[in-house]
């Protein structure tokens, strides 16, 4: 989608300012961000995370499909709710989390409802409750100085980074996705 492809290039762009990206997909799903950023800098360590394991056989297939694999690319189980739970330490965190208010779950388009999992859109009764991990109490360990790139619902923007500026995180900004809606949370870590 339009406003994932932003999401990516940000991560792309940052990565390829790095020597050795070491790149985290938090909320990886099928895997199509943190594998495009891995086909397109060579020099980047891509580690995909989700709780779905059918999320992750997809990634996996997907990643064969395009010749990926490890110590490039590590495709691996994790949960993005619990604290400290991803080990490693990285140098950019890149997510497309699930955002979907309470309210909104229970308007969701056909096209949307029927072919999605429900576990990839909901977000929380406010949609917000995986930006609120990542700001104040992450699944991952980012490097003094590494980046964060999520998307977030289109009328989320300004409350998802506010959590951000909340929790001490510096340069915290929105980028607009095609459509010119701030949808994809900028931050970098202290």
């Amino acid at each position: 989608r339009g406003d994932t492809e932003w999401l990516c290039d940000a991560a792309v762009q940052a990565a390829k300012r790095q020597k050795q990206p070491k790149i985290l997909d938090l909320c990886c799903g099928s895997g199509c961000i943190g594998l495009s950023i891995a086909l397109a800098v060579p020099q980047a360590q891509v580690t995909l995370v989700d709780c779905s394991e059918q999320a992750l056989a997809v990634a996996r297939r997907n990643a064969a499909l395009h010749g990926l694999s490890q110590p490039r690319v590590t495709i691996t189980a994790g949960d993005a709710l619990r604290p400290n739970s991803i080990h490693d330490i990285f140098t950019i965190i890149v997510s497309n989390p699930p955002y979907i208010t309470a309210q909104e779950m229970t308007a969701l388009d056909r096209s949307v409802d029927a072919y999605e999992p429900h576990l990839a859109l909901y977000g929380g009764a406010d949609g917000l409750d995986f930006y609120r991990a990542m700001a104040q109490r992450p699944a991952f360990l980012l490097a003094s100085g590494g980046l964060l790139f999520a998307e977030c619902g289109w009328k989320q923007g300004e409350q998802a980074a506010q959590l951000f500026r909340q929790a001490g995180w510096k340069n915290v900004h929105l980028r607009e996705d095609l459509a010119g809606i701030p949808r994809i949370i900028c931050a970098e870590k202290l």
